[in-house]
């Protein structure tokens, strides 16, 4: 490795040659220490590429991704100027092409990239394992909520007494009388007793 003069921005690593490199700029995220290695780096190809940030096999089975992560923690990996989640890449490259399916974990962690712990799945299979594995907001955790646990359990016990119908419950909560039905047959808040 060379040795690097510090700099007050700090030094990186180079991707392509492993060289330490000083930074050039403040909050600079350069990945190679000069153009030649760039240009290497970026025709690599991408397997080789996708390999640099597979981590070692976990106890739990698990291989996770060492690399970028976009939102709730799924890998990310820049192909060709656009971001694929880790995950889909690496089931097309062990697996085969998913098309327009899924990729779904049996692992439920979001940055592993085993392809023994992957399995496809449709857009409503994914939202369903989704909410077995109790990943999907509900009732007042639910960013949209308009009514709270407390004021459930008191439609659904207002309503059985019938005495209230459904437009007056809606007017005393707020809610639409939609929404009082949803309730009372338990096509929202199920989750509830």
């Amino acid at each position: 490795m060379s040795t690097v003069q510090s700099t007050p921005f700090g030094a990186g690593v180079c991707e392509q040659c492993g060289s330490v490199f000083p930074l050039k700029y403040r909050n600079s995220v350069s990945r190679t220490c000069s153009r030649i290695c760039y240009d290497l780096f970026r025709t690599a190809p991408v397997i080789d590429r996708f390999f640099q940030f597979v981590g070692r096999k976990q106890p739990s089975g698990c291989i996770p991704w060492t690399g970028a992560t976009a939102n709730f923690g799924y890998g990310a990996f820049n192909v060709g100027g656009k971001v694929h989640r880790a995950h889909r890449l690496s089931y097309q490259f062990f697996v085969g092409e998913p098309g327009e399916l899924c990729v779904l974990h049996r692992c439920d962690n979001p940055a592993c990239v085993n392809p023994t712990h992957l399995f496809l799945g449709t857009r409503a299979e994914n939202m369903a394992d989704k909410v077995r594995k109790k990943r999907q907001p509900q009732g007042q955790d639910h960013g949209r909520a308009e009514l709270n646990d407390r004021k459930v359990r008191s439609i659904r016990v207002l309503w059985a007494s019938g005495k209230y119908s459904a437009i007056h419950l809606g007017r005393v909560f707020g809610v639409c009388r939609a929404t009082i039905y949803s309730v009372v047959r338990r096509e929202t808040w199920g989750h509830l007793s």
